[in-house]
């Protein structure tokens, strides 16, 4: 009994139990075995793979396909793939090369979630009451909206706080504003100036902004942001925060690399970081 009378036989529904069909199953079986073997257990170019394919399926399979091993099948002769075909058994990661950005609603909250690369959950909450978690890309969102709503407690006494300090925050007038970017424009860019050439970076342009939650920013191309109010502050913190930025020409995150590149021009960074972290919010 050749392949095509077996297919053609086991389309009639009757029962495989003579000697010859069981010697052919067996023959068939042991072959897609071994082909599935050796397509799961070594790197091959997608024509190699091809290749594979076609011994297993019994035809020449379109140019077109692609498949990311490891593919199983007991027999093969019986699966026909058509033009364009994609086979991954695994879970296909494509879109987590990147962050995942999205706007989630719990019974209680409104939060941002942010899926990048990383091993745990966290949950921030901004003074201006902006509810963050950031999570491992595979985290689902129940997941997420689960350990929002498990913090509840936690979140409404800093949303309570967020507003309290929000409140006592001293407000400036437009003319208070225009002169302060003025003069952090200034100060700002000659630290930049004074310390690029120190930690061996360059950077691209530089912006002075007001930002509710955040003093400073470094982009992938190396384009600077810093809040204009760092000039209210002692020198030592504007200064702190401006190596803070151009470490992340070095390091794009906040690695132990990081925080080294940071201790080598400013030893005390830990204070200085302190210090920002407790009296930042009062500005």
């Amino acid at each position: 009994m050749t392949t095509e009378e077996f297919k053609e036989y086991v389309k009639t529904r009757k029962a495989l139990n003579t000697e010859e069909i069981h010697r052919l199953m067996d023959d068939m079986s042991n072959e897609a075995r071994r082909i599935t073997f050796q397509l799961n257990t070594a790197y091959h170019t997608p024509d190699e793979v091809r290749r594979l394919l076609s011994g297993l399926f019994g035809y020449l399979v379109p140019s077109s396909l692609r498949v990311f091993p490891p593919f199983y099948t007991d027999f093969g002769k019986n699966i026909v793939v058509g033009e364009g075909v994609f086979i991954c058994i695994s879970r296909c990661l494509f879109s987590y090369h990147r962050r995942q950005h999205m706007k989630r609603k719990t019974e209680h909250f409104t939060y941002e979630l942010i899926r990048a690369k990383r091993r745990s959950m966290s949950l921030k909450v901004d003074l201006d009451g902006t509810i963050t978690v950031r999570a491992p890309y595979r985290t689902p969102v129940q997941t997420a909206d689960w350990f929002v709503e498990g913090h509840r407690d936690w979140i409404e006494v800093r949303l309570k706080s967020g507003e309290r300090i929000m409140a006592e925050r001293p407000s400036y007038t437009d003319q208070e504003r225009a002169e302060g970017r003025k003069r952090a424009a200034e100060a700002i860019r000659a630290r930049c100036s004074h310390y690029a050439p120190l930690m061996g970076v360059s950077y691209g342009t530089i912006t002075i902004r007001e930002q509710k939650t955040r003093w400073g920013s470094c982009s992938a191309k190396g384009n600077l942001n810093f809040n204009w109010k760092l000039v209210l502050m002692p020198p030592e913190i504007l200064d702190y925060v401006v190596v803070h930025e151009l470490a992340h020409r070095l390091q794009m995150n906040h690695s132990a690399a990081f925080w080294a590149e940071v201790g080598k021009i400013l030893p005390d960074y830990r204070e200085r970081r302190q210090w920002l972290k407790v009296n930042g919010q009062k500005y």
